[in-house]
């Protein structure tokens, strides 16, 4: 009986690692999109997360991210798109564009999503003074920050991300598209470790499909 239960036990975990280490599969893990859409990022295979400010889920995502950034193949190249699905959604998505345009993205970027979702100021997500208050006690002059964003060019990418949500056929945030053909969440895979390894297999089979190969 002790034979047959470790044997059990056995085969028991042999299977769970067989299951671990099984290929991502289409329409479980990751879906193709309805239509390819044109990547920005040339020879390099394109990773687009679309993510929203306001979003718990995003903002749990950025460890995870960061973590996979560290050691991502040196041909993927990384890209943040907001996603919009409703106005309410547009002073977040200026502000981002208007961190981007001053260069300030990396120093501010985790610091706006934890005012937000640790520091419970959930008012930065619609007041446009609460915003820029925000940014100049972070040093940030107010008057350039303000000028950032109402510029012409951030509502011109305001508008694109908002075309871009559509076109992509995108649902929910935070999502990775890969390549501009598949398209894959946490949601998909049950974890971020999950989440990642899949981004890894559509990066590699984006990468095998551009050489031709199989």
């Amino acid at each position: 009986m002790k034979r047959f239960f470790l044997g059990f036990v056995f085969a028991f975990l042999a299977l769970g690692l067989s299951a671990a280490r099984a290929e991502p599969q289409m329409w479980q893990q990751y879906a193709p999109l309805p239509l390819a859409q044109p990547v920005e990022t040339g020879k390099n295979i394109e990773v687009r997360e679309f993510f929203y400010y306001g979003c718990p889920h995003c903002h749990d995502m950025e460890a995870p991210l960061h973590e996979w950034l560290k050691h991502k193949s040196k041909d993927a190249e990384f890209v943040r798109t907001p996603g919009i699905f409703q106005d309410a959604w547009l002073p977040m998505t200026k502000t981002f564009y208007a961190l981007e345009a001053l260069g300030l993205t990396e120093k501010l970027h985790n610091k706006l999503f934890d005012a937000i979702h640790k520091q419970n100021q959930r008012n930065l997500l619609s007041d446009e003074s609460a915003i820029f208050d925000w940014m100049a006690a972070q040093g940030v002059d107010r008057s350039k920050f303000i000028a950032a964003y109402r510029a012409f060019s951030t509502q011109a990418k305001a508008q694109q991300a908002k075309e871009m949500t559509s076109e992509y056929g995108i649902n929910g945030v935070p999502a990775f598209v890969v390549d501009g053909k598949y398209i894959t969440s946490a949601a998909m895979n049950g974890s971020y470790r999950a989440l990642f390894t899949t981004i890894d297999y559509l990066v590699d089979k984006a990468r095998k499909e551009r050489s031709g190969k199989k």
